[in-house]
């Protein structure tokens, strides 16, 4: 949901400047042909401009595969009553189902329009005559003179010379053939997709009025301008069923006559190309904004609870190392401390929602907990609710590499969910409806056989970058699940964040390549894990490498569960 707020503030800030530059040195200029274009583009531009990142604000750097750190998820649960549960309406749906409608409504109103104006040029196409080609319809004086599509619609109602005539005809005709049409379709298109944003209106409104520009400037190759300005005088103001036809009578003949006066004056060099550096400035600014932001905490809990943008004085961040960092007393006590500390959210578990939140911390030399971040996110509440319980931590022990501590960088998935899930000291034999219960927090975990550096070797020697991937120059995180059966198995592999199809399917069947592990006990006796393992995709990494295998790893990664 955040993202597609940024997105909607940031197409929504372009329209504005676009608009804006328009109002202020365009709209009474006369180069009407480049109004035309920038009132056609501007739109599009503005909706395209926030997907944009420029190559030259990112440093290229090697490719590389590697794997961020593993941890069967912390399972946070909660007792929800059904009835509340269903009783509740989820703000997000409510939103959802809001832009829907207004979709709906305004695609029936453009379809009842388009339906309306076929009956109508049926109801009208036995009494005809062509003009320069085109078919002109005689209205009888039902609607006022318009034209849409490759007709004209004629009120032969007026009692107009024939000079005026040909006037008015050439002013539709010049509709017709430069497809004013389409332009005012292609707008209502983009109206019906964002129909909540008012600019848009704004751009249909000076568009039209350009059309209109842009077809007296071609009567006005032939007539003076005081004679056509009195024509556009002598027209009554009639109303108009089909708003986007472009017709004769408009409410801007004021404008019209007003530009008129000024088609002679010679149009600015300077004001059409001050879009570019605008442009520019657009595409620089929203390509440099960082949208993906953790949702801080509220003033209270801040007070209460460790910073976590403490300074690691530009030291070299670590994602794997010998010695991965602790939890004081072990995960147990972990485990312990968090059963304590952590609450379901109210919001969340009013609204029923579930989920996994994703966080990834720092670690320092010095055992501080910093720089938290929500990698996936489930809600707001829930998002803030797994950085206030970090925040609270206390000092872990440090990861070392070669005996020195070292700062390491650590991810903590926590499940938010309703289901009974089986924790640590819980007893198996307790459970009747299922055979083989799944643990997500076990005393002794699974294990790969030969420990941590035979993985990643294996995944080193297996794990290739989708070409397609690459290409593209893709990157991110595919958190993959599975269960390690009783036996050792691997069971149940599933993407739980996904990234490319490529790049899902590679982390799928590497995962699915994978041996036999050594199977994680509860009191003693095997049973089935459910095992998290984020795999990142990236071309770079800002750590010095070491090599291993065919992947370059930036430091080892810990075994944090």
């Amino acid at each position: 949901m955040n993202r597609i707020f940024f997105y909607l503030l940031e197409s929504g800030i372009c329209l504005l400047v676009f608009y804006l530059l328009y109002f202020l040195l365009l709209k009474r200029e006369n180069c009407f042909p480049y109004n035309r274009f920038y009132l056609l583009l501007t739109p599009l531009l503005s909706f395209i401009i926030p997907f944009i990142e420029l190559p030259f604000l990112q440093q290229p750097e090697p490719l590389t595969i590697f794997v961020s750190e593993q941890l069967a998820p912390i399972t946070v649960t909660a007792t929800a009553s059904p009835i509340a549960s269903n009783s509740v309406f989820h703000w997000q749906t409510g939103l959802l189902l809001l832009y829907a409608a207004g979709i709906v409504i305004f695609s029936l109103r453009l379809v009842r329009q388009l339906y309306f104006l076929y009956r109508f040029a049926l109801k009208t196409r036995a009494d005809f005559f062509y003009y320069q080609n085109i078919p002109v319809h005689k209205t009888q004086g039902t609607q006022p003179t318009f034209s849409f599509g490759s007709r004209i619609f004629w009120d032969n109602s007026q009692v107009l010379s024939d000079t005026e005539k040909e006037r008015i005809l050439l002013h539709e005709s010049v509709h017709i053939r430069q497809k004013h049409s389409l332009d005012i379709l292609y707008l209502e298109l983009l109206r019906i997709i964002f129909w909540f944003n008012p600019l848009l209106y704004l751009f249909q409104r000076a568009l039209v009025s350009t059309h209109e520009f842009i077809a007296d400037s071609a009567v006005l190759r032939t007539t003076e301008p005081d004679t056509y300005a009195s024509l556009l005088a002598k027209q009554v103001l009639h109303r108009l069923e089909f708003s986007f036809g472009n017709y004769f009578n408009k409410s801007l003949t004021l404008k019209r006559m007003k530009m008129i006066q000024q088609t002679h004056r010679r149009p600015s060099k300077w004001k059409p190309l001050a879009a570019l550096p605008v442009l520019g400035i657009l595409l620089f600014v929203l390509s440099c904004v960082e949208p993906e932001k953790p949702s801080n905490q509220s003033s209270e809990e801040s007070n209460n609870s460790k910073t976590n943008t403490l300074s690691i004085d530009n030291d070299e961040i670590f994602t794997f190392v010998e010695q991965p960092p602790s939890f004081p007393g072990g995960t147990e006590k972990m485990f312990a401390f968090l059963g304590q500390t952590i609450k379901y959210p109210e919001g969340a578990k009013n609204a029923g929602l579930q989920g996994m939140v994703i966080a990834r911390f720092v670690v320092t030399k010095t055992g501080k907990i910093t720089d938290v971040a929500i990698v996936q996110s489930l809600n707001p509440d829930a998002d803030a609710e797994a950085k206030r319980v970090i925040s609270l931590m206390p000092d872990w022990e440090p990861g070392t590499q070669d005996g020195k501590p070292l700062n390491v960088r650590y991810t903590f998935p926590i499940r938010f969910s309703f289901a009974r899930f089986i924790q640590a000291g819980d007893n198996p034999q307790e459970q009747n409806n299922l055979n083989k219960p799944v643990f997500t927090q076990v005393e002794v975990v699974p294990q790969f056989p030969g420990g941590l550096e035979k993985m990643y070797s294996f995944l080193g020697k297996n794990m290739k970058y989708p070409e397609a991937a690459h290409k593209a120059k893709v990157e991110g995180t595919v958190v993959v699940q599975f269960v390690v059966t009783d036996e050792g198995a691997i069971k149940d592999v599933h993407i739980l964040k996904g990234l490319t199809a490529e790049t899902n399917a590679e982390a799928l069947r590497v995962i699915k390549l994978m041996p036999n592990w050594t199977p994680g006990k509860q009191n003693g006796k095997p049973v089935n894990v459910q095992y998290t393992l984020p795999l990142q995709f990236s071309l770079g990494t800002k750590s010095a490498p070491i090599q291993t295998g065919y992947i370059h790893w930036a430091t080892p990664l810990q075994n944090n569960c």
